[in-house]
């Protein structure tokens, strides 16, 4: 199993790579709105603070989730909302 310190270094070089590509469309499509984009970037950083947050706070208990099904709980939930991020980045071209 990967440690805690791994998922938050790949968290941030996953985070850090998206907010590249947000710029790089900036770049390269002029037409496309700067809010949309501002927005997507707010997004990413307020998700990447929400998973480090969760990944920092958590305590172990028995009756809850195992720590094997808490990190892989929070990737899943990191991937949906980063997907649907992408999604609303390809739209904004349009």
């Amino acid at each position: 199993m990967a440690s805690i310190r791994y998922l938050k270094k790949h968290l941030k070089s996953l985070t850090e790579d998206l907010k590249d590509e947000c710029l790089v469309f900036l770049v390269i499509h002029p037409e496309a709105k700067t809010e949309k984009i501002a927005h997507v970037i707010q997004e990413i950083n307020s998700i990447e603070a929400e998973l480090l947050f969760r990944l920092n706070h958590y305590n172990y208990k028995p009756e809850e989730l195992s720590a094997k099904q808490f990190i892989n709980a929070s990737i899943a939930d990191a991937e949906k909302k980063l997907d649907k991020l992408q999604k609303e980045l390809q739209e904004s071209i349009k």
